[in-house]
């Protein structure tokens, strides 16, 4: 497995992170800051479509620009992945 693939596959992982802990998040009192993700069934239209969008866009890109595609599943993966702690940091913060 090359380190491409590998980031491909923690992206889909981070970006499922992300809706998990959004609607764990929400379902515990807390608000969405995102004005155009306050309704549940944008939030779960436009999350999955956005990462497996990503992620063909970056396996295509990989074809003419390896480094370039790397470089956005990394800094993608990371920054979803910093979203989901802290989603998961706010949620168990709040009570039930």
């Amino acid at each position: 497995m090359t380190g491409f693939e590998f980031f491909g596959i923690a992206m889909l992982v981070a970006g499922m992170a992300d809706s998990a802990s959004t609607e764990l998040a929400l379902s515990r009192g807390a608000v969405e800051a995102n004005p155009l993700m306050r309704s549940a069934s944008v939030r779960c239209t436009v999350k999955p479509a956005l990462t497996v969008g990503i992620f063909y866009a970056t396996r295509k890109l990989h074809k003419k620009k390896p480094k370039t595609a790397l470089f956005l599943r990394v800094a993608i993966t990371t920054g979803w992945a910093y979203v989901a702690t802290r989603n998961f940091q706010i949620a168990y913060s709040l009570r039930f």
